[in-house]
């Protein structure tokens, strides 16, 4: 390294970025024309701001114009290092440093040549390069000491600047503590380099350290009432340079005033103090969490953590300045060495406070509604990953200025977007958590109020965010596929000296149908959440430093196993108090207790402490962590003889090696056989039927009054109409539903007439069949005068009720999920075929049906509030019935009443068809975040819509519009799925049935989606083919060529290129019945999944 004189100077740092501004006008204007043209931006309205913005933030800037570029050009200049872009930004950049940080440090211009064109040329262009791709991202505020520290310190390569906080360590650590402090980071050095840089005969380092301090110490000076003396100025620069902030300055003891001096070292120890604050705040203000109490016997509380709910315990003990007891002192629990950390009395400190605070900013005024959920990130991700998402989220963030509370609202759009789609969320934290991690730190350090990212946080304020429907549909979708939280942190009502809160909305997906089995710790215990997901499959969340992660419960209900798991399971993070667990203990039905050997030996007392509180005749098993002795079976009285507590016969003893190491083929046996004892014990000792009166009396007892008298209000509400359908009888059948009985029987004999040919012999039956039909129609026409008014029935009266209540969408809503908890318990066999009346009631469709059937037949006024609320529940995304699939009936008057709303909109028309059970509702649920039914068999009847509300499309999905199907669509207002029943059904067997629900989509849809389920089957082939015919025959097709797209589904292979043979037979066959102007079909309108 080539020797530099020490060009001491007295002028301003040149630490500032002051943009452009040195940069010859010439040259810029040839650099900006460059970018414009390499761009293709001449017509950009943006232009300024993106050639502003990459000359600042380099490359990665693009991501932000990425929706408003052409997609090749944006593709060319966005890959490699060698493209045109990333040159000229590299030349930008050089001149920058050459001109606006060296004219006044020639020193630094040496420094660059020297590196450029010596033998450490590629780590000058790995810098430069990286400079050109991130611009200001990693000059923190001082480019030139970053610079240079990113030049000497090689190892912290462009993965660990991503990846790691070590550079940022780094620079905290390099201007606090000076030049000498770079020992600590001396393995990132080139091998031998270390020495070379302390020697400030090698100034290189050191001059640029002067760079940054030079400004703060001159006013420091300047505040100390020392004189300008540049001689005296500058040992000082230096002599902090070299120390840090540390540094007594003795150098200048007899040169100044002893008043100024004592001035300068009072003003020094108070930087050194911040220095040392904003220190703790980096490493430990991100947990937002307090220290926990009595961690350490050297730090004794000022009090000792007491139980609020037990004044017994408040027994004061006498401590050594060492933090020891005195001998012959008691601790609280008499044998008890380390004191237990009561979470309860934990003081809510300011880091505590910081978070809840930064919490509270992200709540906004006006609160979700069914309309945003339902309107959440549709037709915003297309072709986009995850990462995609996440990478978009951060930069946002990190370069727009966004506040933390913007950002965190951002995050909750993809959030909704997924839960919709029944998706567990735990890919989309991971991968937000590993684009955010990196620059968390940055922005702590700049002051920036942020805190750590969870799972739990993000829910907890899309729970803070939500009206009260919302909340509880939000808890319904997200309990599908996660974990959801039973107990969070009180942030919104902090002030009633609660720590917690129930989840309210818990109690509407509380699985009442298996044992509900609780998990917690005692004392000291890691990997109790890891250890439960081994055990059960399940994703709770992993532990992270905040207040989420405090005394927080969530519970795993597993409705998405199948077959179904014999139990839920809640995992308690942190260590629950005795008074939070003695609220729940009854809600539960067994416990799992956690815990270190040593701790139970040690602090017996405490332990037994916990176990009084539960239950003697519930399940419970104490597991003892990371033991020497795998699995091994033990007895509590064993371990414990001198025990005085009365314990359950059901308590079980497992002790439990290290599963860390979750390769570990003894871990994984371990896991196993933990797992199988587990199951045996709980099918063995709990019972299998649950009391849900007793469970929801349990937890109405925890929540706020006001919900639970909003759950009675909305329970009076819904149990009338509950209670009546449940009444299963041939006299409250008549009574229940006579009009929709005679309208059944009516659907029937019309289906027998179309059946009778008029040569069979049963013709004969024809002309009774006609007089059956004729009366009925009499009886059903409202405006006929030669029969009485028919009742709709109470079925109908209860209904309208409900209508009638002022949250009606809510009230249905939850009438809706408890009906289908009953049919679900009717059981497969059932739900496949044919439903008898009184079962087919159990659903918000046939409701609905029944509303329509008596619509004539009733007051204007009713009339009227049926068409707006059923209008209203068709608006809100919910799935209407267009054909009713067990009467084989069209309410086109009705529908045509109520769609007419709707006449002013542009719609696109999407169908789906398929064989039953090959995931038609559940493709379309998961493409557009629709609510249509799933379950096993027969799911869907008829054929249901559902309208989904489109906002603005940017100009990618117009495109993607325009390229897919017709220019008109890129416009549209709304999307009509159709969802039909599934094809060639055995319980049906009706192949007259199938060509009309296929021949339907095709006439009235833009778009058919042909779903199958492997391989593509003959006879829908066939079907198909005979429908396009009889469109091409009849002519009545609404739109001009629907295009046929044809998803092959569960494919063992879903590479597209290995079925082209079959698919290419297909549109061979399709174009040799002269088909091609009736469906538009070709090899880009399939698809494998």
């Amino acid at each position: 390294m080539a020797e530099f004189s020490d060009l001491s100077r007295t002028e301003p740092s040149s630490c500032e970025n002051s943009g452009n501004a040195n940069v010859g006008e010439d040259a810029m204007k040839s650099i900006t024309d460059e970018i414009i043209n390499i761009l293709q931006l001449g017509r950009n309205d943006n232009q300024d701001q993106i050639v502003k913005d990459l000359l600042e933030n380099g490359r990665q800037s693009l991501v932000n114009y990425q929706d408003g570029s052409k997609a090749k050009t944006y593709r060319d200049v966005m890959k490699g290092d060698d493209d045109k872009l990333i040159i000229l930004l590299k030349k930008y950049f050089q001149q920058k440093w050459e001109t606006q940080y060296g004219t006044s440090n020639q020193w630094f211009i040496s420094f660059l040549k020297q590196y450029d064109n010596g033998e450490n040329h590629d780590i000058y262009q790995r810098v430069l390069t990286r400079t050109a791709e991130y611009g200001n991202k990693y000059m923190k505020d001082c480019p030139i000491l970053s610079i240079v520290l990113q030049l000497f310190f090689q190892m912290i390569d462009d993965k660990s600047l991503k990846t790691t906080t070590t550079f940022d360590e780094l620079w905290f650590t390099i201007t606090n503590d000076g030049l000498k402090s770079i020992t600590e980071y001396s393995k990132y050095i080139v091998k031998g380099a270390t020495n070379e840089l302390l020697n400030k005969r090698q100034p290189i380092l050191f001059q640029a350290l002067r760079e940054y301090y030079r400004e703060k110490v001159f006013s420091l000076l300047k505040a100390s009432d020392i004189a300008y003396e540049e001689k005296l100025y500058n040992v000082v620069l230096d002599n902090i340079a070299e120390h840090g902030w540390s540094t007594d300055v003795k150098p200048i003891a007899d040169n100044i005033a002893r008043k100024s001096y004592r001035i300068l070292l009072k003003n020094l120890h108070s930087n050194r103090q911040n220095q040392k604050a904003l220190k703790y705040e980096k490493r430990h203000r991100q947990c937002n969490i307090p220290t926990p109490v009595n961690k350490s016997p050297r730090t004794p509380p000022k009090n000792p953590a007491i139980s609020r709910g037990n004044p017994d315990e408040a027994k004061q003990r006498s401590i050594t300045p060492e933090g020891k007891i005195k001998p012959g002192q008691k601790s609280v629990n008499d044998t008890q060495r380390i004191p237990i950390p009561v979470i309860d009395s934990v003081p809510k400190d300011d880091c505590n406070k910081n978070e809840m605070n930064i919490i509270l900013s992200c709540k906004q005024e006006n609160l979700f509604q069914l309309e945003d959920l339902a309107q959440a990130g549709e037709l915003q991700y297309v072709n986009q990953t995850l990462k995609d998402i996440s990478e978009k989220l951060v930069n946002d963030f990190q370069h727009k200025h966004r506040s933390f509370s913007e950002f965190i609202q951002n995050c909750l759009t993809p959030i909704m977007y997924l839960l919709k789609r029944l998706q567990n969320l735990d890919d989309f934290m991971n991968t937000l958590i590993i684009e955010y991690q990196p620059i968390q730190q940055e922005l702590i350090h700049q002051s920036t109020k942020t805190t750590h990212m969870s799972l739990r946080m993000l829910l907890h304020v899309l729970f803070m965010n939500s009206d009260i429907f919302i909340r509880r549909t939000v808890m319904s979708l997200a309990s599908k596929r996660n974990p959801v939280p039973f107990i969070s942190p009180n942030i919104q009502n902090s002030n009633k000296n609660e720590q917690y809160e129930f989840m309210p909305a818990i109690i509407h997906v509380w699985n009442h149908t298996r044992p509900t089995i609780l998990s917690f710790g005692i004392g000291p215990c890691k990997g109790k959440s890891t250890l439960l997901n081994q055990l059960f499959q399940s994703t709770f969340e992993q532990n992270v430093e905040s207040i989420y992660f405090l005394q927080t419960i969530d519970i795993d209900f597993g409705y998405s196993f199948n077959p179904e798991r014999i139990l839920n399971i809640a995992d308690t993070h942190g260590m629950i108090d005795k008074t939070l667990l003695r609220k729940i203990e009854p809600l539960f039905d067994g416990f799992l207790i956690q815990m270190d050997k040593k701790y139970f030996d040690e602090e017996q007392k405490a332990v037994f402490d916990y176990m009084e509180i539960l239950s003697k005749e519930k399940f419970q098993m104490i597991i003892f962590r990371d033991s020497p002795h795998q699995n091994q079976q033990e007895k509590i009285e064993n371990l414990a003889p001198q025990s005085e507590s009365k314990l359950s016969a059901k308590l079980h003893v497992c002790s439990l090696l290290n599963i860390s190491n979750t390769n570990d083929r003894n871990v994984k046996c371990a896991v196993e056989y933990l797992r199988k004892n587990l199951v045996t014990y709980i099918k063995e000792e709990i019972k299998t039927i649950i009391n849900k009166d007793v469970v929801v009396v349990n937890l109405q007892k925890l929540l706020e009054k006001d919900y639970v008298e909003y759950l009675k209000k909305m329970n009076e509400i819904i149990q009338p109409l509950k209670k009546r359908l449940l009444e299963k009888s041939e006299h409250q059948r008549e009574q229940n539903f006579p009009l929709y009985l005679k309208f059944r029987e009516l659907c029937k004999l019309r289906q027998k007439l179309k059946k009778i040919d008029f040569y069979s012999p049963e013709s004969e039956n024809m002309f009774e069949v006609n007089s059956q039909l004729f009366k009925l129609e009499n009886e059903l026409d409202p405006n006929t005068t030669t029969s009485s008014p028919m009742k709709c029935g109470y079925v109908f009266d209860s209904f309208i009720e409900i209508l009638k209540s002022e949250n009606s969408l809510m009230s249905l809503d939850l009438l809706a999920s408890e009906l289908k908890r009953e049919l679900t318990n009717l059981g497969g066999d059932k739900l496949a075929g044919d439903l008898s009346i009184e079962n087919s009631f159990l659903s918000l469709e046939v409701l609905w049906r029944n509303s329509v059937v008596c619509y004539h037949h009733t007051t204007i006024d009713t009339q009227n509030l049926i068409r707006k609320s059923y209008y209203d529940f068709i608006a809100a995304g919910f799935p209407f019935e267009i054909i009713d699939g067990d009467n084989f009936y069209f309410q086109q008057q009705f529908l045509t009443e109520i769609l007419n709303e709707f006449h002013s909109r542009r719609i696109l028309v999407i169908s789906i068809i398929g064989p039953q059970n090959s995931g038609k509702s559940t493709l379309l649920n998961y493409m557009f975040g629709t609510l249509f039914g799933v379950r096993e068999g027969r799911c869907t009847r008829g054929i249901y819509g559902s309208l989904v509300k489109i906002n603005k499309l940017n100009q990618m999905i117009q495109n993607i519009f325009k390229k897919n199907l017709l220019d008109e669509t890129a416009n549209i207002d709304y999307i009509m799925l159709i969802d039909t029943e599934g094809l060639l059904s055995i319980e049906k067997g009706d192949k007259e049935y199938d060509r009309r629900l296929i021949l339907f989509c095709l006439a009235i849809s833009h778009l058919v989606i042909v779903n199958m389920m492997g391989d593509i089957n003959e006879t829908l082939k066939d079907m198909l083919t005979l429908c396009a015919d009889s469109l091409k025959q009849i002519g009545v097709n609404t739109t001009n060529q629907p295009i046929v797209h044809f998803v092959l589904n569960q494919k063992a292979d879903p590479n597209i290129e290995n079925h082209m043979e079959a698919i290419k037979k297909i549109i061979g066959d399709l174009k040799e019945n002269k088909l091609a102007e009736v469906i538009d079909i070709s090899l880009r309108t399939f698809h494998t999944l």
